[in-house]
């Protein structure tokens, strides 16, 4: 792993994939029991991977995101993609109690990061609610609250733009006051992820737990705690 040469003042966080998992009893009721289909949840967490794995080139359309990804989840399931299957899916994806799992390892995680001295931003494409929703299921906050306390959380809805743009990673870095090349991004998208990151002059650090990425051209981080230890790593010893 590539580490980090100039002193991290911030890190950048996606809330899908990173914070927050798929819910699995949403699945079951709305998408995968009408399916006849009952996939133990280590899989269901692996296929959520496996569909943002098929979204190395993001596209220009929340349809054709939905397809690519919903289609790759399904086959990494067993499903076949077909029409019905397909709007089971999408629609349970667009439930709002889909996004209120908490990742493995979360907690312990973001306190790591949070214990390097570097400043925090939720970065997320989002529908509005995700600071309401990571401060209710107890995740993070902006200020005190039950989870770890985060400077800011930068929702696409709300700021009305959304990555890979890079304007959405400048926006975050603003209300930090941190500069782009003392800030990395963690997230588990190459297309709107690393690749957005990038183009705002931030190291992405691409969230990997599963390993199904094998690019060379950017950092992987399996979980939370490497991303502590690679901050705390780049900052000077007191």
């Amino acid at each position: 792993m590539q580490s980090i040469v100039r002193p991290v003042e911030a890190v950048l966080l996606d809330a899908g994939g990173v914070l927050v998992l798929p819910h699995h009893e949403v699945l079951a009721v709305h998408a995968l029991g009408p399916l006849g289909i009952v996939p133990e949840p280590e899989e269901l967490d692996r296929a959520h991977y496996v569909g943002g794995h098929a979204l190395q080139v993001w596209p220009d359309d929340e349809e054709t995101i939905f397809a690519k990804w919903n289609r790759a989840y399904l086959e990494h399931l067993g499903v076949e993609a077909n029409p019905e299957s397909m709007r089971l899916l999408k629609g349970a994806f667009q439930r709002l109690d889909m996004w209120t799992r908490p990742a493995p390892g979360v907690h312990d995680g973001l306190a790591a990061i949070a214990g390097t001295g570097a400043r925090l931003a939720v970065v997320s494409n989002a529908d509005g609610q995700a600071e309401e929703m990571l401060r209710d299921i107890g995740v993070c906050q902006v200020g005190m609250g039950r989870g770890t306390p985060v400077d800011a959380v930068i929702d696409s809805t709300v700021v009305g733009v959304a990555k890979p743009d890079p304007r959405i990673f400048h926006i975050a870095l603003e209300r930090l006051g941190v500069a782009p090349e003392r800030a990395v991004h963690v997230g588990d998208l190459i297309g709107a992820d690393v690749v957005g990151a990038r183009t705002a002059g931030v190291r992405p650090l691409h969230f990997d737990p599963i390993g199904i990425c094998t690019a060379d051209d950017h950092e992987h981080v399996a979980n939370l705690t490497d991303v502590a230890e690679l901050v705390a790593a780049s900052r000077p010893r007191s």
